[in-house]
């Protein structure tokens, strides 16, 4: 360690425990790691002459590279077969990536269909198709066909196996489903009833599953004695290949298995963004696409390897470097942060110090806040809200970065409060949209009419369905007769039942028409597809919530519309399950949507979900010891190290201005009454520390506090409609509402969110 770096540590902590302070230099622990210090490659020639001659022929391509700076047109032009670019936070990388495939394509005239492009996100995967959408002016149906390997790693393997000549070699067939989360859930436990299974913890299915295919665990928890997991697992594969249909963990680690046998692409490069985060199967996969002949450019920042518990691997440059042989690059230059938050960011990380290199002045000192405890510091993160609107400052320039998502809510139930626009950022879930949801299965059941679980989730659709999931229903649907759909028996089922579901018959009669009587329609309005299918009625059109749930459904539709005009290709049954498909990968029906939406108000989200975003202002709530690092996760240097970069993407989030809030009084459990040690290695010279107004009265009044909240009381939300009270904790009350289930309200807050109606006793 640096002496300086020493100093800064020594001073920061000099209040701290000698055991405090220990934790603070394990973070920085390499354990075994050899040193490795890459030979880079440095830029030359500004290649100047290339790019006059390549202005000459296209202008606007030539502008394209004119603007990059040296280092980044390094990576761009060098010709070397392997390339691991290492791009610092804020240095362009994805300008860069952009720039490389235009050279690829445009310049050395490699073909779009002959680039495979990886990403890890649907969100990178559409700004880099919208890029090259701009540059060509419009990107048609033929175009989108050559990008058929741009995507996510999963979609790319969706593509692959879909064409795959020896996909029946692992039971499947062109034209499979694919399952998301929670249908896997629903999927497995539908199994569990369907064959008498005995299984503990079937809350935890997916963690079970995941555990189980990785290393053969069939215990969890206390489980003494195994329990019928095993078996679940046999069948569940058997299922899947009987109906056709894949979940997510399948697409890849099949993929990998067929193209071991067989490469059914040869492409001539091979692209690849947050190189970082790649797992052992995502690598698979990029090393059988290489094969012998493919070439790679692979972009990414170890300084934000954050995904380890998904198998990420800190050291996956060093250890792919001599292995491919490649020639190492840097990006070196920071555009986006003052030279204050970056010197700040640095020194949380040991190596690569200097590596970053601001390009922008000091700017103002990052500044950690004392507060009393949450409660106080989302009152001040509240008043600092307002007095940005009063300046006229756009909220969607301004971030509030969490450790955990259950650090959120108290600040959004402030900002509503306050009516201070926001926006949770967060993975869409198809399950918090009622209507969407209910559509989906709608669009899987006309797909594919013997698609059991499907069939199954859309008739005992918990807001829409017809009847409630029971073992005598799976039963009659899996006794069946071969020759009857699982849509047939499902529709005889309903016309037996005392209280017939008229409604649901109807739409299992209109879905068996819905491929050749109504997709083939171009231009089909929303409208029209809710006349079809019959569904006004299953909507409920006496809830408050029914024009809600029909503008929901318009929005799907015009989605996949607009997806099916832009995207596809093909005849309309494969352009439709394309689509649907996409829906399944995103979670949402947004597939189109543009990647940042302006006006939404303040961001609120995970560290985790703020990587690659950048914001004017960013305000770190709750950085106690106990969060960052988490409790869990002060054992091991490398879970350790792990958290300290984490903090490191959340002090580059921001662009201007950086303030870091801890609380005196933490409310969660194992959290410790004092600012994160990682702090320490952040110089002084560069901190302000202050504390929030002592005053913290206004949280919570003497008038809430006395207020007596009962349960069955009636309440009414203005979002959430009519609900009741259905339990009363010390901090907080439960309540449930029909249109959306349980939720929770602290008690500071509960008369303001809430209105009391009467008591049901």
């Amino acid at each position: 360690m640096r002496y300086k770096r020493l100093r800064s540590q020594l001073k920061g902590a000099r209040q701290d425990s000698f055991d405090e302070l220990a934790k603070a230099f394990e973070a920085d622990v390499t354990g075994m790691q050899p040193t490795f210090t890459p030979v880079i490659s440095e830029p030359v020639s500004d290649y100047k002459q290339e790019i006059e001659r390549i202005r000459k022929i296209n202008a606007k391509l030539g502008y394209t590279f004119e603007r990059l700076n040296k280092h980044q047109r390094h990576a761009v032009f060098h010709r070397a077969p392997n390339v691991l670019l290492s791009a610092m936070v804020g240095s362009g990388k994805t300008t860069v990536l952009i720039a490389k495939i235009f050279f690829l394509h445009f310049v050395e005239q490699v073909p779009f269909d002959q680039i495979v492009v990886l990403t890890f996100t649907n969100k990178a995967a559409r700004e880099i198709k919208e890029r090259i959408a701009v540059f060509l002016g419009e990107v048609d149906a033929g175009m989108n066909e050559q990008l058929l390997y741009f995507g996510t790693f999963h979609a790319v393997a969706r593509q692959l196996l879909q064409e795959h000549p020896l996909l029946h070699e692992v039971g499947f067939k062109p034209g499979f489903m694919i399952m998301d989360e929670s249908e896997k859930q629903a999927f497995l436990e539908r199994l569990i009833v369907q064959e008498n299974l005995e299984i503990k913890y079937q809350n935890k299915l997916a963690k079970r599953w995941r555990k189980f295919h990785q290393n053969g665990e069939t215990t969890m928890g206390n489980m003494k004695y195994e329990d019928d997991f095993a078996e679940l697992s046999l069948l569940a594969e058997q299922e899947k290949r009987r109906t056709n249909t894949m979940d997510f963990d399948d697409l890849i680690s099949l993929c990998n298995t067929l193209m071991k046998k067989q490469q059914c692409i040869q492409p001539k490069w091979i692209v690849v963004d947050e190189f970082q985060d790649c797992n052992a199967e995502q690598l698979q996969l990029i090393e059988l696409l290489k094969g012998n002949d493919a070439q790679l450019f692979v972009v990414g920042d170890q300084n934000q390897s954050i995904y380890g518990w998904r198998g990420s691997r800190e050291y996956l440059f060093q250890e792919m470097h001599p292995k491919w042989e490649a020639v190492w690059m840097e990006l070196p230059q920071n555009y986006r942060s003052t030279g204050t938050i970056l010197s700040a960011a640095e020194a949380l990380l040991q190596r690569n110090q200097g590596s970053l290199i601001a390009t922008r002045q000091s700017g103002t000192p990052i500044e950690i806040i004392r507060h009393f405890d949450d409660h106080q510091e989302a009152f001040y993160l509240r008043e600092k809200l307002l007095s940005l609107q009063k300046q006229q400052v756009a909220l969607d320039t301004v971030a509030v970065l969490f450790r955990t998502h259950q650090q959120i809510k108290i600040v959004e139930t402030v900002l509503e409060q306050a009516v201070i626009p926001y926006q949770l950022v967060k993975r869409s879930e198809l399950h918090e949209n009622p209507a969407q949801a209910f559509l989906l299965r709608i669009f899987k059941v006309s797909i594919n009419p013997n698609d059991f679980d499907a069939c199954l989730a859309l008739i005992c659709d918990p807001s829409f369905g017809a009847c409630k999931r029971s073992k005598k229903l799976i039963q009659t649907l899996r006794e069946r007769n071969t020759e009857t759909s699982v849509s047939q028996a499902l529709r005889d089922y309903l016309s037996t039942l005392k209280q017939r579901a008229t409604a649901h018959i109807r739409l299992l009669d209109q879905l068996e028409r819905f491929k050749d009587e109504f997709l083939p329609e171009t231009d089909a309005s929303a409208e029209q597809l809710i006349d079809f299918l019959e569904i006004r009625s299953i909507l409920k059109p006496t809830s408050i919530h029914h024009a809600e749930y029909l503008a929901d459904i318009t929005e799907a539709w015009e989605q996949l519309m607009r997806y099916r005009k832009e995207q596809g290709w093909g005849d309309a049954t494969s352009i439709f399950q394309v689509a649907i498909d996409q829906v399944v990968l995103e979670g949402s029906f947004q597939i189109n949507d543009r990647i940042k939406e302006k006006g939404g108000g303040v961001h609120l989200l995970t560290i985790h979900a703020s990587k690659g975003l950048e914001f004017d202002r960013v305000y770190l709530a709750g950085v106690n010891t106990g969060i960052i690092p988490l409790a869990r996760h002060q054992r091991g240097s490398e879970n350790l190290k792990e958290e300290k970069r984490l903090l490191f993407v959340a002090i580059t989030r921001g662009k201007n201005q950086v303030e870091i809030g801890w609380h005196a009084q933490p409310t969660l459990r194992h959290v410790e009454p004092k600012p994160s040690y990682f702090l320490n290695a952040i110089p002084e010279t560069l901190l302000k520390r202050s504390v929030s107004a002592a005053g913290v009265a206004e949280t919570v009044s003497a008038e809430h506090e006395s207020d007596l909240w009962k349960k069955d009381m009636l309440v009414q939300h203005k979002k959430y409609g009519p609900g009741k009270v259905i339990a009363v904790e010390d901090k907080e009350l439960i309540c449930h509402f029909d249109a959306v289930g349980e939720k929770s309200f602290s008690k500071a807050f509960a008369d303001v969110l809430l209105q009391k109606i009467a008591s049901s006793a």
